[in-house]
């Protein structure tokens, strides 16, 4: 029996909480083992999932005949050494690439004397029939989606991707994952689930699917593998559809979900990312996952505020009053929403990107937003020259440094390409952007002035967008203040092209990486009063009635979530909950003038900084947890009857 060993390397080394079962081998092991013939000549050996030392992994690997690869960014470079040290002890190895950082191009091929075949785009017929060519059944000819070296030249077969899935044999339910199970039983693994592959899109960021066309996995082995997935544990389960809720019969999906945890208490989350633009499918599925107690919120991708720039990334059907229409519709059933931009795509200038960011709050969107910067994939638009070109898009390869996890990836770097400069907004404009968006993220959907700006732009007129740029300004000028020092080393740092390091570490806050508004509300939090005194004078400029300003002062402070503060009673004079509650869910009411106090109690006392960071942020803040505003059980607000009013 030939053996064959496949490794599909975690993201870092340390976290095992970021460990997913390995879907795209478990695929291709699945796939080919229903082969009469391929059973006779093979044999599976193991699936790698960790990112151990390579020298230390190939002590595990005896006599290969094969080792195939599922290599994305993550795990690249890692991929390509493992690959090389492989090669270098069995020479005679047949060394198989496959996966999203595979191109049709045979660039790897080129680049990587040490890899015999690459395989593009889908991989389970593709490598089923390398694997019949090469126990000479059928000619590598015969191989779909393969790059080869031969005369010394490099062939490149016809592309091909199945149209129907119905002969895809699930990795759960078929075993191939058992053993991993049983002999690993410490590591809390994650799953993938697909219903369906293809997306009728072409965003170009993106490059998740290899086809337009939608197709679909039967239904029985969808309820088949979730089934597999609760039975087995497994607390969190990731759809990786593009655009879960497309169909109608994602509600069915949805539905089982909550069905199999109600019985068996498992997955915790099922997290799927949702169609564009919402619609009643997304509306009733967001409905089914929240009140099941299976998902925290929906995401909104709205990418870019701007016509023009949808125009040029291909997302022109998805404009904003559509996702507003979305959100709103959500808010009013009170189901949590996200929002995400992309920072740095085509025909993108900073008027637009400021603009666009604080039309996300001018409709409503006070809570979780998300920046993301622009990464260049190989296998997207984005990745071509001739595109790049066009639109001026500069970009700059920088270590993956790891959000939310520990970036421990074992002694070898893997990279991202991310956009810092197109033809539309200059590098300096770029920076200035990032901080920009991490200004309003910080102060806005964090929640650390949020009311002011909100009560600003109702009762004064003031834009958010005039609001948070005057607000940076007079931050990268407050010289001597812990604000200016802290939001000026973000500057620096993302000045820094040459290492990149965007992403945001303190011991305090544990061995994971913050994004930077993350770290900032945690800062400025910490201690509260020191923040809003060097606040106070930017923001006294806007007020002419000195007492109002100081209460809302208070209330502001008092509504931000911070460590090691527990309980609060304070008293009003003007009905801000109320006032802030109505603009929160988009109804306009006035300020109501009168007595009113405010009574807080958390009972759930963290003890250290680190426990607050993750429950409050990376486990809370979509759910709006850095405010205490919006945790009703914590708070209390009344009116006090005057005498006037018997």
């Amino acid at each position: 029996m030939k053996k064959i060993y496949f490794i599909q390397a975690a993201t870092t080394y340390k976290n095992r909480y970021s460990v997913y079962l390995p879907y795209s081998v478990g695929c291709l092991v699945a796939y080919a083992m229903q082969n009469e013939v391929i059973k006779s000549e093979y044999s599976a050996e193991k699936i790698f999932f960790e990112r151990e030392k390579p020298t230390v992994l190939i002590e595990e690997i005896k006599d290969p005949f094969m080792v195939a690869f599922s290599v994305s960014l993550w795990n690249k470079e890692y991929s390509k050494e493992t690959a090389r040290i492989i090669k270098e002890r069995y020479p005679e190895c047949v060394i198989v690439f496959g996966g999203h950082s595979v191109t049709q191009d045979g660039e790897l091929l080129s680049e990587c004397p040490y890899i015999d075949y690459l395989i593009y785009g889908e991989g389970e017929e593709a490598f089923s029939k390398l694997l019949l060519s090469l126990c000479g059944h059928i000619g590598k000819s015969e191989v779909p989606n393969l790059i080869y070296r031969e005369s010394g030249k490099t062939v490149i077969t016809d592309a091909k991707i199945s149209t129907e899935l119905y002969e895809y044999p699930s990795p759960y339910t078929t075993g191939v994952f058992d053993g991993l199970l049983r002999d690993n039983p410490d590591v809390p693994f994650n799953a993938v689930l697909e219903t369906n592959r293809g997306c009728p899109y072409g965003c170009a960021y993106c490059e998740w699917c290899f086809t337009k066309k939608l197709r679909f996995f039967p239904m029985q082995k969808i309820k088949d593998e979730l089934l597999w997935i609760a039975r087995n544990k497994i607390e969190y389960c990731y759809c990786a559809d593009a655009n879960f809720g497309i169909a109608d019969r994602d509600c069915e999906t949805a539905e089982y979900a909550v069905s199999v945890k109600k019985e068996y208490g498992y997955p915790f989350v099922f997290r799927p990312t949702y169609a564009n633009g919402g619609g009643d499918t997304v509306f009733e599925i967001g409905k089914t996952l929240n009140r099941g107690g299976i998902d925290k919120g929906v995401t909104v991708a709205y990418q870019s505020l701007d016509t023009e720039v949808l125009r040029l990334i291909g997302r022109k059907n998805f404009g904003a009053e559509k996702n507003k229409e979305t959100a709103e519709r959500f808010a009013k059933t009170g189901i949590p929403t996200y929002c995400e931009l992309i920072l740095g795509l085509p025909g993108e200038t900073y008027d637009s990107f400021c603009s666009g960011l604080c039309r996300l709050l001018e409709t409503g969107n006070h809570g979780s937003v998300s920046v993301y910067n622009c990464q260049v994939y190989p296998n997207s638009l984005l990745g071509d020259k001739e595109y790049r070109k066009k639109h001026g898009i500069k970009s700059v390869r920088v270590p993956i440094e790891g959000i939310h996890y520990v970036a421990d990836f074992n002694g070898i770097t893997e990279y991202l390409d991310i956009v810092v400069e197109t033809k539309d907004l200059p590098f300096e404009n770029w920076v200035k952007a990032n901080m920009f968006s991490t200004t309003v993220l910080t102060f806005h959907s964090n929640g650390l002035l949020r009311f002011f700006a909100m009560y600003l732009f109702y009762e004064k007129g003031v834009l958010y967008n005039s609001f948070y740029n005057a607000l940076l300004d007079f931050i990268m000028s407050a010289d001597g203040t812990r604000i200016n020092t802290l939001f000026r080393s973000f500057y620096e740092r993302y000045n820094d092209t040459s290492h990149g390091d965007w992403v945001f570490r303190d011991d305090r806050l544990g061995d994971i990486g913050w994004y930077y508004d993350e770290a900032a509300y945690l800062e400025l939090s910490s201690d509260a009063d020191v923040t809003y005194k060097e606040l106070e004078p930017f923001l006294k400029e806007y007020f002419d009635d000195e007492e109002l300003f100081l209460q809302l002062m208070r209330f502001q402070k008092n509504m931000v979530r911070r460590f090691g503060v527990y309980e609060c009673d304070e008293s009003f004079d003007y009905d801000f909950y109320t006032y802030f509650s109505d603009l929160s869910s988009s109804t306009y009411s006035e300020l109501k003038n009168g007595s009113f106090d405010l009574s807080v109690r958390i009972n759930d006392k963290l003890h250290s900084l680190e426990e607050f960071a993750k429950k409050t942020v990376l486990f809370g803040k979509r759910r709006g947890e850095t405010l205490v505003f919006n945790s009703r059980s914590d708070l209390l607000w009344k009116e006090r009857c005057s005498l006037d009013k018997g």
